[in-house]
């Protein structure tokens, strides 16, 4: 991945989305970081994550989603690394924590739903919506994933998928480093670079991929970008 790819898909979520100004109503709602000991904070994520196309969550079962998933923080909140810790940062012991925390939300309850039969059954949170918890939790070092990023990757929604997921944006990032620092600043400073300031490093690597996988939109060639420059 090149700067110049991942500033343009940067560019182009900002403007082909309205996904910012719910992001900033969670930050805002949350703030200094998210804990989902508190009902507020819970009510305020299934909020964001119905504005952010997570379904599962259906509105009237908002309590029950928020129950299930403070009874899954409770269990992992003493063993999950610092919030400031950054993707770049993260050991072998934290992927472990990782497989397990993903692995344990995904099979957790979102809603119900009445079959054909007129049973009511269990909707799970799944994978997405897992990743999507996650990063609202540690949005420094985790972020979100869907359906077509994991077609396009070749790999399922299990915990081990979401890891190697996490270490694939990790190499990202390193390449983005160089690049950072041969253009005379650190990778730190990108998101403001890109005026994107509420996104984390890490997040900047979802709206690329969201971009160019989810939304099918590819980053211009080096030649095109030139040669666009050139009729300035």
């Amino acid at each position: 991945m090149k700067l110049a790819e991942l500033a343009f898909a940067c560019y182009v979520y900002s403007q082909m989305s309205d996904y910012d100004s719910s992001y900033c109503q969670l930050l805002k709602a949350t703030r200094p970081q998210m804990d989902f000991r508190r009902e507020d904070h819970c009510m305020a994520l299934l909020r964001w994550l119905n504005a952010w196309g997570c379904r599962q969550f259906a509105v009237q079962y908002h309590q029950l989603a928020a129950r299930e998933i403070e009874m899954w923080y409770e269990e992992i909140a003493d063993r999950f690394f610092p919030f400031e810790k950054s993707l770049m940062s993260l050991s072998e012991d934290d992927f472990k924590i990782i497989q397990k925390a993903y692995s344990e939300l995904s099979s957790r309850t979102a809603s119900k739903r009445k079959s054909r039969n007129g049973n009511m059954t269990r909707v799970k949170i799944g994978p997405t919506g897992a990743a999507k918890i996650l990063f609202a939790l540690r949005p420094n070092s985790l972020i979100p994933w869907d359906e077509p990023i994991r077609a396009e990757l070749d790999i399922d929604g299990g915990g081990h998928s979401y890891c190697e997921y996490l270490r694939k944006v990790r190499n990202h990032l390193k390449e983005l480093s160089d690049d950072c620092e041969r253009s005379g600043f650190a990778l730190i400073d990108l998101p403001q670079k890109l005026n994107r300031r509420e996104s984390s490093v890490a997040k900047l690597i979802d709206e690329y991929y969201w971009v160019t996988v989810t939304r099918g939109c590819s980053a211009p060639k080096e030649d095109d970008l030139r040669r666009w420059v050139s009729w300035f």
